[in-house]
């Protein structure tokens, strides 16, 4: 009997065991379950927060009409968006998309310097690839683009393996600074031989052009004008000086429209030796494209000889009318 006990305790015992191991394993099978249950889901998250950051960075290079490039570098291959293309006036996949392609379309002036650039960022030298030059357009004309680009990816020796980069076309900005850089060499022109004198000065009454005429009426050149305070240019007080070459400041301290101009403003330049200049000015407001006051454009003639014609005349008045008191 006492063999059978012991007997009847070890079964129970193995059974025990083998209970609380099969409990083990069902534990940990469902454990690594719920791990995999977890990063499946964590994967899905990840997937679609990947998924969305894509969709929204198309959207804004969508909006901002980029291009983009993709170079796989160690592959020798290269990948463009649509956008890309269509700026070159080509349809995705109608030419080769690879380096020697780009090359070709590079302006020949442009080629040189833009490729060392490139060659500089690829060597490690500058941390991304910036610059601006033109691409030859499908019609045969020439577009700027703003190209800027970065290193992905390199390799445990440094070497280069993949680098992106965006395209933005600024063709329409290039043609505008052109015109612009035109129009303000035609207007310097106008100024440089503008037969009477010619000052523009700025909001801060600092003259910031003047014209050869003013330069040798009062015996200066012109680097010596440029910057200075337009007061210093007149034997007239700054207050007169003032209430002419910032004469749309009273309007506005009132809250009211200013005039566009003043005309026949008498005052007196001061030559370079000190001497007394008498002019009659007509001054206009300059505006930028908000329609704001920048300062006043200012021409004006030399009425010294019909101040002394005016004063004799006022001599012989005085005189006529003595000599008619004493008669």
């Amino acid at each position: 009997q006492r063999h059978s006990q012991i007997y009847f305790m070890a079964i129970l015992s193995v059974l025990s065991l083998g209970v609380f191991g099969i409990a083990a394993v069902i534990f940990r099978m469902g454990s690594k379950r719920l791990v995999l249950e977890t990063s499946l889901a964590e994967a899905t998250k990840r997937e679609k927060a990947i998924r969305e950051k894509k969709e929204e960075m198309e959207l804004v290079l969508e909006g901002a009409q980029l291009g983009t490039w993709s170079w796989y570098i160690d592959r020798g291959r290269l990948e463009f968006n649509e956008r890309y293309w269509t700026m070159l006036g080509y349809a995705k996949g109608e030419i080769p998309e690879q380096l020697d392609t780009w090359k070709e379309l590079l302006h020949p002036h442009d080629a040189e310097t833009v490729i060392a650039l490139l060659e500089s960022h690829l060597s490690g030298i500058t941390p991304f690839f910036s610059t601006e030059y033109r691409l030859r357009h499908k019609s045969g004309r020439w577009i700027w683009v703003h190209d800027s680009g970065k290193i992905l990816q390199r390799d445990l020796a440094g070497k280069p393996l993949r680098a992106f980069g965006i395209h933005l076309d600024i063709t329409e900005r290039k043609e505008s600074s052109r015109l612009l850089a035109k129009a303000k060499e035609e207007s310097d022109t106008i100024i440089r031989n503008f037969l009477d004198t010619l000052i523009v000065v700025n909001g801060s009454l600092e003259v910031i052009r003047v014209n050869q005429a003013t330069c040798k009426l009062l015996g200066y050149r012109e680097q010596e004008l440029i910057g200075r305070q337009v007061t210093d240019l007149f034997h007239d007080t700054a207050a007169q000086v003032h209430a002419a070459f910032a004469f749309y400041a009273k309007a506005k301290s009132q809250d009211s429209e200013a005039e566009e101009e003043l005309r026949n403003v008498e005052l007196c330049y001061r030559h370079h030796n000190g001497g007394r200049l008498p002019m009659s000015f007509n001054i206009s407001l300059l505006k930028d494209d908000s329609g704001s006051v920048t300062g006043v454009v200012a021409g004006a003639k030399d009425v010294s000889k019909l101040r002394l014609a005016l004063d004799k005349i006022a001599r012989q008045k005085e005189y006529i009318e003595t000599l008619f008191d004493i008669l």
